[in-house]
């Protein structure tokens, strides 16, 4: 691939990030965190949509199944409708909007991964986003100022998500289809109780249990294999 055609490729992909962590940073404002939570998995559903219509990958009538038992199982986990009065019209619309330009983030990488090399490209991503992180108004002083150990949590924070979190995200999309991926990812919130109980000692509740068990079934019953033809992953 050209150097040229990769970097704007990376350029597209910065600004997918920044405009995704602006929606949900100004969406949080008006919304609890459940709801924020349960609008950013709706990433299955336009992943599928837009990898069929851009990508021609094929969905069937299990990967659909499996994506609603996931969404009920979250549903039942966050439980986004436990305090109605922060549903704000404004806050799920932006709710959408940082889920829809992830799915856009997704499909791109997808499309182009086979061209390029993840590292260098993810690198690429990020150094046009410091850049564009200043031109969007952000406050250097606060990070040049801020507290050590916030730094560190920030450092920390950085190397598991848009480092290690955006390869294998990469990596993943050069063998399966995006929205296999996207299944996938809906694991994340079984994975966050389980490390809240390793580290806090928070149990989960008897919803929270059965609110996991349905989000599992869901991306098990999409993504293992069933019958005498299993499709390759």
């Amino acid at each position: 691939m050209r150097k040229t055609k990769a970097w704007v490729i990376a350029v597209a992909l910065a600004v997918c990030t920044l405009l995704s962590n602006e929606f949900s940073a100004r969406s949080i404002v008006e919304v609890s965190g459940p709801v924020l939570s349960v609008l950013q998995r709706t990433e299955v559903v336009w992943i599928a949509i837009f990898s069929t219509v851009v990508l021609r990958e094929r969905t069937n009538g299990r990967f659909w199944f499996g994506a609603g038992l996931a969404g009920a199982g979250l549903w039942l986990l966050y439980d986004p409708v436990a305090n109605p009065s922060s549903l704000h019209a404004l806050g799920l619309m932006l709710g959408l909007l940082s889920a829809i330009v992830f799915s856009v983030m997704a499909v791109i990488t997808r499309k182009y991964i086979h061209e390029v090399r993840p590292v260098r490209l993810n690198l690429q991503r990020l150094l046009v986003s410091l850049p564009l992180c200043m031109l969007a108004g952000a406050n250097v002083q606060q990070v040049v100022h801020a507290d050590k150990t916030q730094l560190w949590f920030a450092a920390l924070a950085g190397l598991c998500g848009p480092v290690l979190s955006r390869l294998c995200l990469m990596q993943s999309a050069r063998y399966v289809p995006a929205h296999m991926t996207a299944m996938i990812v809906q694991l994340a919130p079984l994975f966050t109780v389980a490390l809240g109980f390793l580290l806090f000692g928070e149990l989960p509740a008897p919803r929270e249990w059965g609110g996991g068990a349905l989000m599992l079934a869901g991306v098990v019953l999409t993504v293992v294999p069933f019958g005498s033809r299993p499709r390759p992953i």
